[in-house]
């Protein structure tokens, strides 16, 4: 499937639409790492969500090595918010394919083009508190030869969607508010800003407050 569906499970089925990987909000066992090399891609492309890579051009660049296919840079596209460092395992291994579940909490909603902030979850309200229900992401990856005759694992779904965690959505956030002149999304932005600041754990040496 070319999009990936996330689904937040709230009083209702709540689904949004990704163009990234396919994940399920539930308690499911995910295994733990024990060093595969599809669960070291995963965790490269953790690592770059961690630091940012995802909302520049750049960034996206190195990100895409990690992928079979990767769509143009979204330069407005939404920014989802989620944590990092939840737990990780490969699922399954058939010939060239595997899959790769994380378990990330909490899930912080998202920035739409517009700069503004949206929940995670169905019915929740314009601001915190949100859930921290668990969210599973499922990653398909295939065996790629490289041009030299080596093999490697790609992730299968393109690269098509802006990922960030809560510290570097505000830098972000923070960047676009100083350089835009558009009075609405300097209102936005400094909105959204003010609701990230109170959802994100509290400061310390790698925090964005």
């Amino acid at each position: 499937m070319r999009t990936g569906i996330w689904r937040c499970l709230r009083s209702s089925a709540f689904c949004v639409a990704l163009a990234l990987v396919s994940a399920v909000a539930h308690s499911q066992h995910v295994p733990k790492s024990s060093g595969k090399p599809t669960e070291e891609i995963i965790k490269r492309y953790e690592k770059l969500v961690a630091d940012g890579a995802l909302l520049t051009p750049g960034g996206w660049e190195k990100a895409a090595k990690l992928f079979v296919k990767a769509d143009p840079y979204p330069q407005d596209g939404t920014i989802l918010l989620l944590s990092i460092g939840g737990l990780i395992g490969e699922t399954s291994l058939e010939g060239d394919r595997a899959t790769v579940e994380t378990k990330w909490t909490p899930n912080y909603g998202s920035i739409d083009p517009k700069l503004r902030w949206h929940p995670a979850y169905a019915g929740n309200p314009p601001d915190p508190p949100i859930e921290t229900m668990p969210t599973i992401f499922v990653y398909h990856l295939v065996r790629t030869k490289t041009d030299d005759g080596r093999t490697e694992w790609k992730m299968q779904d393109p690269l098509s969607g802006r990922v960030a965690t809560l510290e570097r959505a505000i830098q972000y956030l923070r960047m676009m508010l100083d350089k835009t002149t558009d009075p609405v999304l300097k209102k936005n932005a400094a909105r959204s800003i003010a609701i990230l600041k109170r959802l994100a754990p509290p400061c310390g040496t790698a925090s964005a407050c």
